[in-house]
């Protein structure tokens, strides 16, 4: 009867670490949807002050700012919708982030292309995604800001007529995203696989203190655990009944 609850508290304690995963993960999304809110705050700020500043030219300006209040919808509808259902908003979550790198480089375009400096963005985009979601969407993330990078460069030199040399700040912002995406995807295993061994560490250590404690039960000997104060943090039946202690609470017990 006393290893069979010790066999469901086990379970238990398996089936509380894997349900505490989803809150955890999810919080961590709201958080970027927090940062995603404040990003499309900066862009239409960006666009406000930038005719002041002379950073854009009149051809794009309705573009960006277009999209500027676009993506400032999406950020607002996200931060709404987020703790409605946890478990939803994480299975979409990939395509929330592939949204956000499709934003960015139209953006990106709009405000002059690679030479706007939006593109450093993606880098922290893609880091961000990937140490929430699995591993592996890491190299995904990546392969699309790349594919999205050199088709906009593409387009601006077929336009514009442009040196293919043009080319070269593209590619080193994609191999730049993919390096930054390996990195994170080694950071997020290492963390899941610290987390997964406190986890099972934590599991042993409760078990083994609910076998001694069923040990101790079962003794002949009265078992007194008393602290460095003589308060008493443990106690057997066989001395409950050896020192009369049947009829006390535990805040009654003392030495």
């Amino acid at each position: 009867m006393s290893f069979s609850r010790l066999y469901s508290a086990s379970n238990f304690n398996k089936n509380f670490v894997l349900q505490n995963d989803l809150p955890l993960q999810a919080r961590a999304i709201r958080i970027i949807n927090v940062f995603r809110l404040i990003l499309s705050l900066v862009f239409v700020v960006f666009y406000i002050y930038a005719d002041d500043l002379n950073l854009m030219g009149s051809e794009n300006a309705p573009l960006f700012f277009s999209l500027a209040l676009a993506y400032l919808l999406f950020s607002t509808t996200l931060l709404i919708i987020t703790p409605l259902k946890s478990s939803a908003i994480i299975f979409f979550h990939p395509l929330q982030i592939v949204i956000d790198i499709l934003f960015i480089i139209m953006m990106m375009y709009a405000a002059g292309g690679i030479q706007s400096g939006l593109g450093l963005l993606l880098i922290v985009t893609i880091v961000t995604a990937s140490l929430v979601s699995n591993g592996r969407l890491a190299l995904f993330y990546a392969a699309i800001a790349t594919i999205g990078l050199l088709l906009e460069q593409s387009y601006r030199i077929i336009r514009w007529e442009l040196a293919v040399s043009t080319y070269t700040q593209s590619v080193m912002l994609s191999l730049s995203c993919f390096a930054t995406a390996w990195l994170a995807y080694s950071l997020a295993r290492r963390v899941l696989q610290s987390e997964a061994l406190a986890s099972s560490r934590g599991i042993d250590l409760e078990n083994l203190a609910q076998v001694n404690e069923l040990i101790a039960q079962e003794m002949q000997d009265g078992v007194i655990v008393v602290d460095e104060d003589l308060n008493i943090r443990h106690h057997n039946s066989q001395a409950t009944l050896l020192l009369s202690w049947a009829n006390k609470s535990s805040d009654e017990l003392s030495l």
